[in-house]
């Protein structure tokens, strides 16, 4: 099985045309979108969504991530295998949401690709190597290992006695906004507030355990399905109300 996840968006053919190259090498394997919606560029969003997903999917599951936006650079691109499953991801930070430091990792080798374009990698690079890894074919035969890939850990955040900071990581299609803290960091309260402060901007919001529990126009916090604290509105988008955005840094009083 390879599992895409991409920036590609659902207006354009290049998701399509990935699927395409990936049948075409191999007619047996099956193709799953978890999503083409990741916010344009965003490593961190990127990260979110491969995280929240990974668990989901069998061993021996291919991801391909492409989110690329030095596709054409001298930046390189990735094999990673943690728990027989593995990632073909550009290296860009996004595979520090898959792997530990313990795990291999390999950097492909542009040699056994020919007449690859400079700015479609996702259809001439990652996409023939998802397709080889997902018959059976050793990252060692694609590329070297190597261990100075590019870090960037997820999920961000920090406590400091009653302050956690953390980043706004996905905004979805409700307005409902995930932040990169662990649901373990705010505890369940009656009657708890926290204020959130964003850059020029906060708020109270009442804890509450789901939507339906806030009351018309009043922002709530909850814990998320996906492990992470979510910042909502019944039936209303929390992140128009106070123009929250991704990537913006949060903090939440406890």
């Amino acid at each position: 099985m390879i599992a895409l996840i991409t920036d590609f968006g659902y207006d354009d053919n290049y998701a399509g045309v990935v699927k395409g190259v990936i049948k075409k090498s191999n007619p047996a394997v099956e193709v799953i979108d978890i999503t083409h919606g990741v916010v344009s560029y965003s490593i961190t969003n990127a990260q979110y969504m491969l995280y929240t997903a990974v668990e989901y999917f069998p061993e021996s599951t291919v991801f391909y991530v492409v989110v690329d936006p030095g596709v054409g650079s001298d930046r390189r691109a990735l094999i990673g295998r943690h728990d027989g499953r593995y990632i073909v991801v550009p290296d860009n930070g996004i595979i520090s949401s898959f792997l530990d430091d313990g795990d291999d990792v390999y950097e492909v080798n542009y040699d056994y690709f020919n007449d690859t374009s400079s700015t479609f990698h996702g259809r001439d690079v990652f996409a023939p190597v998802a397709a080889l890894l997902a018959e059976g074919v050793s990252p060692s035969e694609l590329g070297v290992k190597i261990n100075d890939w590019i870090r960037k850990p997820f999920p961000e955040y920090s406590i400091q006695h009653e302050l956690v900071e953390g980043i706004i990581i996905h905004v979805d299609k409700f307005g409902n906004v995930v932040t990169s803290i662990p649901n373990s960091c705010v505890r369940k309260k009656e009657d708890m507030y926290c204020r959130f402060a964003v850059p020029e901007k906060s708020f109270n919001a009442v804890f509450c355990s789901n939507y339906s529990e806030l009351k018309k126009g009043v922002p709530g916090i909850m814990h998320g399905s996906s492990g992470f604290i979510e910042i909502a509105m019944n039936m209303s988008s929390v992140a128009d109300e106070y123009t929250i955005t991704i990537e913006e840094r949060i903090s939440v009083l406890v």
